[in-house]
């Protein structure tokens, strides 16, 4: 990605009359990339609501401070993650909602990644990267767990990280976060995995995923159904459960994405 535009978070604090035309003149010079992104996020309405407030130039002060170096040479993407967490924690808090919807907490992913991974072979010389896969990624932080486990068990392991979700705010977050790292944003997708598989055809050698519980799929059933009657050739060929029972597609779906060896 890239920016060719003639300002800076440091050079756009020294206009404070002009704070808003600046920073959108700045945002307007990304590449496409991350204009997609910025539009899933739906940033624009975002810089209204702080103008309206009078918060927008005091906010780029403060992220322009010397002690808010947020670089991933400063910042790794997990502790990235926690703070993420943290602040949809202390909003969901106030607005009386589980948090659990939006994250899933640290210590039971790297159980998750800890069990996926005992024993694993990760330098087998057919297949030197290893693929990982989660169907309801949130911001990646589950693939980006498995990366990092892989590397403690061998410093030398490569894991290509793929995953799909629905909600355009954290998928944004999760595909600026491949951009920021260097690594393939087109392995982040957005979509309803149900009825509009974004990997068909893909096989994975693992699949990490906290998909949503206690939902039904009743505006998916007819792209559902219509899968289903494929057979072997879809991934619901087994069998269909009550509509109440939409994790049960979630299963269906990951073991549907596992290669013959995955877990």
């Amino acid at each position: 990605f890239y920016n060719p535009s003639k300002f800076t978070f440091s050079s756009l604090i020294t206009d404070p009359e002009n704070i808003e035309d600046n920073f959108r003149d700045y945002l307007a010079g990304f590449s496409d990339n991350v204009q997609q992104i910025l539009s899933r996020m739906n940033f624009q309405a975002q810089i209204d609501r702080m103008v309206e407030a009078g918060v927008l130039y005091q906010v780029i002060v403060d992220f322009s401070a010397e002690n808010l170096d947020m670089s991933p040479t400063h910042i790794s993407t997990v502790d990235m993650g926690y703070i993420f967490e943290n602040l949809v924690q202390r909003f969901s808090e106030s607005y009386n909602e589980e948090a659990g919807a939006h994250f899933t907490s640290r210590d039971i992913i790297y159980l998750m990644c800890d069990l996926l991974m005992t024993n694993a072979d990760l330098s087998e010389e057919d297949a030197p990267a290893k693929t990982v896969y989660d169907m309801a990624m949130g911001t990646s932080q589950m693939l980006t767990c498995m990366e990092e486990r892989a590397k403690a068990l061998d410093s030398t392991a490569e894991m290509i990280c793929y995953g799909q979700e629905i909600n355009p705010f954290t998928f944004g977050i999760a595909k600026a976060d491949m951009l920021i790292r260097g690594g393939d944003p087109e392995n982040m997708q957005f979509g309803n995995t149900l009825n509009d598989d974004k990997f068909s055809g893909y096989t994975f050698d693992y699949c990490i995923s906290n998909p949503p519980f206690g939902i039904d799929w009743k505006r998916e059933a007819a792209d559902v159904e219509a899968e289903h009657k494929k057979g072997d050739a879809g991934r619901f060929g087994v069998g269909l459960p009550v509509k109440s029972d939409g994790q049960m597609l979630f299963m269906l779906n990951g073991l549907s994405k596992l290669k013959d060896t995955g877990r």
